[in-house]
C-alpha cells in the first residue's frame, strides 16, 4: 500500500453550486458518451435469459448485469453471488446457513438439479476467491464477473426451459399445456 497518495471525492459538498453543477453534468455526458462503445459491446457479452421465478434474486442479477456493462466488474461479481445466494435461500425450506449447506439440502431434496448444483457451487467458489483473497493479482474481474453471471444465468434459462416451452412467442407450460399469462414486473 502506498500511503503517499491519497483518494478524496467532494462531490456532495460542491454539486449545490450551480456552475459546478453544469460542469460536472457536461463532464458526465461526456464519459459516458465516449462509453457507449464499450458499454454496448459488454453488452453483446452478456446471455440473453428468461424466468418465471421472479425473486428478490431477479433485481440483484439485473443489478449485476449494468455494473458488468458500465464496467465495474468487481461489483458484478458481489452482486452475481449475492444473487446466487438469494435465489438458495428463496428456494430453501432452510433460509439460515451456510450456502455449501443450502446447496446440498436443495439438491438432495431435488428443488434444483445436480448440474444447477454444480454450476452455484462454481459460483460460490468465484465469491470465495474475491471475499477471501490469497492474492489479488490472481483475479481477472472481468472473466469472473462474465463467468459467474453466464453461470447463474444457465441455470435460470435451464430450470424455465424444464418447465416451460415458447411456441410462436407463447410460453407454454410443459404438463399442461397451458399458455402463461405474462406479469412485467
Amino acid at each position: 500500500m502506498n500511503n503517499n497518495l491519497f483518494h478524496i471525492d467532494v462531490r456532495a459538498n460542491t454539486l449545490h453550486i450551480p456552475e459546478i453543477r453544469m460542469q460536472a453534468k457536461k463532464l458526465l455526458e461526456e464519459s459516458l458518451l465516449n462509453a457507449t462503445p464499450d458499454i454496448l459491446n459488454r453488452q453483446k457479452e452478456l446471455p440473453t435469459f428468461i424466468t418465471l421465478e421472479y425473486g428478490t434474486y431477479s433485481g440483484l442479477m439485473g443489478e449485476a448485469r449494468s455494473c458488468y456493462e458500465f464496467g465495474f466488474f468487481y461489483a458484478a461479481v458481489s452482486l452475481i453471488c449475492i444473487a446466487a445466494e438469494k435465489f438458495a435461500i428463496e428456494l430453501s425450506p432452510k433460509k439460515k446457513g451456510d450456502q455449501s449447506k443450502r446447496l446440498i439440502l436443495l439438491k438432495d431434496t431435488n428443488i434444483i438439479a445436480p448440474k444447477h448444483y454444480e454450476k452455484l457451487g462454481k459460483i460460490s467458489r468465484v465469491r470465495d476467491k474475491y471475499m477471501h483473497p490469497k492474492k489479488i493479482e490472481e483475479a481477472d474481474e472481468k472473466k469472473d464477473a462474465l463467468e459467474a453471471i453466464s453461470l447463474f444465468n444457465e441455470v435460470i434459462q435451464e430450470r424455465f426451459f424444464d418447465k416451460y416451452e415458447i411456441r410462436d412467442g407463447i410460453i407454454f407450460e410443459k404438463n399442461t399445456n397451458q399458455a402463461i399469462k405474462i406479469i412485467v414486473p
